[in-house]
């Protein structure tokens, strides 16, 4: 059993991976939009704040499978509990990359301010 706890534990850590480098590119991506003036750049934006919704279910799901099954402790349980609220904190920026996304939305719709000058 201990080696499939391991793997499991594993996986859930590339499942936090793959959800941490989504709400990073997410972020990337409104900001690039905002530096560029491209709007283009928004669109998807939303389908991804979905997924990362879908993964924070699936993850929560999976710890607390993982701890009524294994029972964890120590060490394991340290990492379990550190990444269910890693989860819960990667979800929520997403969710603000989704309010970036709404105001980025709204100034690319105004006229281009005027560059400063060094002086």
């Amino acid at each position: 059993m201990p080696q499939k706890l391991d793997r499991e534990l594993s996986s859930l850590k590339d499942q936090l991976v793959r959800m941490s480098t989504t709400a990073q590119a997410m972020f990337q991506r409104v900001l690039r939009a905002l530096v560029d003036r491209d709007a283009s750049l928004l669109e998807g934006l939303k389908e991804q704040e979905e997924c990362t919704d879908r993964s924070q279910i699936e993850i929560d799901r999976e710890v607390v499978r993982m701890m009524a099954v294994y029972g964890p402790v120590a060490l394991d349980l340290r990492f379990v509990l550190m990444v269910a609220r890693i989860n819960s904190e990667l979800e929520r920026i997403g969710d603000m990359a989704v309010n970036m996304y709404e105001n980025a939305r709204l100034l690319l719709s105004e006229p281009e301010l005027k560059k400063l000058v060094d002086l």
